[in-house]
């Protein structure tokens, strides 16, 4: 059963007894983050009073404790020195974590049998696709320099039917240009045997 308290809102029915070694001073103290903290009490169920009359007085509330934090922020506590709240010079290294610890041990652990025989058979594997590369590799070079030479020879081939051709074409020339000479040659001597023989008919005709 809840109960209205009209400092503190609500409150249950039982509420422990405030502890006489927990002063408001010391407990403030406490809040502040001033002194050490005090173990808390043991829990104390008490029935919840009902008036004035039955309980033995009204429960602390913040407003009560206001004063008693003001007055522990204004004085130092024995304990609060210059060296407090100096940082230490050197730190201690932290500790391994678990799973690190447990992943390098399982790194640093020798293979059992199985996971030898499965290395070992992934190794081979592994070499014989190296091997099978360096071999297409070579191939591969091989085909290269086999297309570079027939395109070398190619070019070599088309140079030289280039000249052929150069060649015929100039022989060609020279044949028709002999042709046409002889063909000119020819008619100059016909043309001189038919005058010839013009000048012996008229001569014939004149006797």
């Amino acid at each position: 059963m809840f109960m209205s308290d009209n400092k503190l809102g609500f409150r249950f029915g039982r509420e422990a007894q405030p502890d006489p070694e927990q002063s408001p001073l010391r407990a403030a103290l406490t809040a502040a983050g001033r002194g050490p903290a005090p173990v808390p009490p043991p829990l104390r169920l008490t029935p919840a009073p009902t008036g004035p009359a039955d309980g033995e007085g009204e429960p602390l509330t913040l407003t009560d404790l206001a004063p008693a934090a003001d007055a522990a922020k204004a004085e130092p506590a024995a304990t609060d020195t210059p060296d407090t709240h100096a940082p230490t010079a050197t730190q201690e290294p932290r500790p391994m974590q678990p799973i690190i610890a447990q992943a390098r041990a399982v790194l640093t652990q020798p293979p059992g049998e199985d996971e030898a025989r499965a290395l070992d058979k992934v190794m081979r594997t592994i070499n014989e696709l190296s091997t099978r590369h360096a071999e297409q590799e070579k191939e591969v070079a091989a085909a290269r320099e086999s297309v570079a030479r027939m395109q070398a020879e190619k070019a070599r081939l088309v140079e030289e039917n280039q000249q052929m051709r150069d060649l015929l074409s100039a022989l060609l020339r020279t044949v028709e240009a002999e042709r046409r000479r002889r063909t000119e040659t020819l008619s100059r001597i016909g043309e001189r045997l038919q005058g010839m023989v013009a000048e012996d008919n008229a001569e014939a005709k004149a006797a």
